[in-house]
């Protein structure tokens, strides 16, 4: 405590001794360097920033360039350089040595998509290691172990929250059919994979865990240089049939997740539930979520639906084995209709 009032003793001594333009503020030395304003020096200690969740730098006010801050959530520097089409929050991450060689060779930067909500983003049976082969192009952001927060290949399962071995999801699919609109720009594909299995659309609501994970995670990813967010691809609704409430907190959701992320027009595509359990008559409330989803499009601008009944019903051999989910061939088919979806709002 005595050596916070003592600096701030100093401060105040030189902000006010007249002699701002000809004097320096030395601490740990009695001749600061007459070209700093402030000269810190010290054999054994080091200077401590300010220490902020990506949710608390985020909530900063501040229009002001070079304000400087330590991410504690990504676990790097950020400073505050104003907004750009391609850096809508503002901040810039400041590069390390690792990061430099995960971007090597990529130096165009990656258009980056978000995949969250329930497990049909991830819960497709069986993967096929030739249908479901990585592309060099598509990376995907780690989430386990030593790949958190690291750029990785994005290779089936990806790292969702509740990923298992053997199963896929549609985004892989998707962002193959995305890749030719990057043809000759030198940009890649990077995917952000959270979804979380059996949560309801309250479990994502602004300031909880899933929607923090979410703004750390895009907010890291568009801080890469020249990468940007493209999208975000939401499949979600199993959990919400007695949720009478279902299509504010899904409105609400979107409406807050763009506006933290500086974009209220960012394209949001929302896939449908399986036809085979929206269509038994012993759950008719499957109809009610469904008809929700189906119908934001007309509620929200830049929304647009994956549709799983057309042109064609996507089912099983057998629809009553893991009836809530799609099959590895259902999650490639709504890949192709998440894309085809994408393209109508891009």
């Amino acid at each position: 405590m005595k050596s916070v009032i003592s600096l701030l003793i100093i401060f105040l001594n030189f902000l006010f001794s007249g002699k701002t333009s000809a004097q320096a503020v030395g601490i740990g030395t009695q001749t600061p360097d007459v070209s700093a304003i402030f000269d810190v020096q010290s054999g054994n200690k080091g200077v401590l920033f300010p220490r902020l969740s990506t949710a608390g730098r985020m909530a900063l006010n501040t229009t002001t360039s070079g304000l400087l801050v330590y991410d504690s959530s990504s676990k790097h520097f950020f400073y505050y350089d104003g907004t750009s089409p391609y850096n809508v929050s503002g901040w810039k991450m400041i590069i390390t040595s690792d990061d430099l060689a995960i971007l090597e060779g990529n130096v165009a930067g990656y258009d980056v998509f978000l995949v969250a909500g329930q497990s049909n983003t991830h819960a497709g049976k069986a993967f096929d290691p030739v249908l479901d082969q990585p592309d060099s192009d598509i990376k995907q952001l780690g989430r386990f172990d030593s790949l958190n927060y690291r750029i990785v290949a994005a290779a089936e399962n990806l790292q969702h929250w509740t990923r298992v071995d053997g199963y896929i999801g549609f985004a892989l699919t998707f962002a193959k059919l995305y890749k030719p609109l990057l043809a000759g720009t030198g940009r890649k594909i990077l995917i952000v994979p959270c979804g979380y299995g059996n949560t309801a659309v309250i479990e994502w609501q602004r300031g909880g865990m899933l929607y923090n994970d979410i703004i750390a995670r895009i907010n890291y990813a568009t801080s890469l240089p020249g990468s940007r967010l493209a999208g975000i691809l939401w499949h979600q609704g199993e959990n919400d049939l007695e949720n009478g409430n279902y299509q504010s907190q899904l409105d609400t959701l979107i409406t807050n997740i763009r506006e933290d992320l500086g974009n209220t027009m960012l394209p949001f595509v929302l896939g449908g539930l399986v036809p085979f359990v929206v269509n038994n008559p012993w759950r008719p409330n499957r109809i009610l979520i469904q008809n929700i989803i189906k119908d934001t499009p007309n509620r929200l601008l830049k929304t647009a639906y994956a549709d799983p009944s057309l042109p064609t019903i996507i089912d099983k051999p057998d629809n009553e084995f893991d009836e809530s989910h799609f099959d590895a061939a259902g999650q490639r088919e709504m890949g192709k209709r998440y894309f085809g979806a994408y393209m109508l709002i891009r």
